[in-house]
């Protein structure tokens, strides 16, 4: 059962569908290190900002964000518990 901290309804199932690309995202590191993200770093250069974390869980493998960028788009970000990397899909 995932774990889960946010605003309105409970966590989504392991999202399905679309594809998540690997990104390098900075991170605000508080009681834990890659706390809550900050920026996302595409790999053609472009940094998004984060303006709000919508939600946030946990699952097995993954921690996951859905996250409001500044330039209005909605996105999911997932971090692999294992390796540390990072993914995001745009909904």
């Amino acid at each position: 059962m995932p774990v889960y901290s946010g605003k309105g309804a409970p966590a989504p199932q392991t999202p399905g569908g679309g594809r998540f690309s690997a990104v390098q995202v900075d991170c605000y590191a508080g009681y834990r290190a890659d706390e809550s993200p900050r920026t996302i770093r595409e790999p053609n250069g472009r940094r998004l900002e984060i303006a709000h974390i919508l939600g946030r869980w946990i699952e097995p493998r993954h921690r996951f964000f859905k996250a409001a960028t500044a330039d209005g788009r909605t996105c999911l970000l997932r971090q692999n518990v294992e390796t540390l990397h990072w993914e995001v899909r745009f909904l």
